[in-house]
């Protein structure tokens, strides 16, 4: 009788505790979801998915690296340089906006398969699908022109067409050797400011001493 008692007494106390134990995982459950997943936010979608990489092709006859110019021009390189240092940027899955780090100009293609370094980003010219082969190499596929990025003079159909693809155009994203701060110590000089308006060896190169003119928003009360 007194077991029978016992087990009565102590149902509702384990049902309690099981209730108590179901609140905390529902509230632990929308805590979790209270906190952001890292980089949902759509203005930073991909962030995480930047490479710096220089895209190396070759044939039997030369060996090149992908560059773009200060004029714009999309050329080849025989070893890594500055031009060649690319910012790979995944914009959605499989497809990829390449920028040139030292001129900030996209790589583009236009209808005809022609490349060109543009300092103004367009969706349409400027998007590349990679498709990784199983030899480490890449094709780049213009997504709206829908023909291969290639070093080549050569120009073939869009993909399905059924024709070759066109020499140079597997690309091997190689890691970056060119020491980033080169990009930047190549800036040009400042303009209009040349040796002669330099005070060399005066405590005031610029003069600024004897400017009377100088105004600062923190002396206004």
């Amino acid at each position: 009788m007194l077991f029978l008692h016992r087990v009565s007494f102590d149902r509702p106390l384990v049902e309690g505790w099981l209730w108590i134990l179901a609140v905390l995982q529902v509230t632990c459950l929308r805590r979790a979801l209270a906190f952001p997943i890292h980089d949902t936010n759509p203005l930073f979608q991909f962030s995480d998915l930047v490479r710096l990489r220089h895209l190396y092709t070759a044939d039997e006859n030369i060996q090149l690296h992908l560059q773009i110019t200060e004029n714009g021009e999309v050329t080849g390189a025989k070893e890594q340089n500055i031009y060649s240092l690319l910012e790979m940027k995944a914009v959605k899955p499989s497809v990829l906006v390449i920028q040139g780090k030292k001129t900030l100009r996209y790589l583009c293609m236009d209808s005809m398969g022609r490349l060109f370094g543009s300092e103004v980003y367009s969706e349409t010219d400027c998007h590349f699908r990679e498709v990784p082969l199983s030899d480490g190499y890449n094709l780049y596929f213009s997504e709206k022109h829908r023909m291969p990025l290639t070093l080549s003079d050569v120009r073939t159909g869009g993909i399905g067409t059924g024709r070759a693809l066109p020499p140079l155009c597997h690309f091997l994203p190689l890691v970056n050797k060119v020491p980033v701060e080169a990009v930047y110590l190549t800036l040009d000089p400042f303009e209009g400011l040349g040796d002669s308006d330099l005070g060399e060896g005066s405590e005031d190169p610029f003069n600024m001493v004897q400017q009377t003119d100088i105004f600062s928003p923190s002396l206004v009360s």
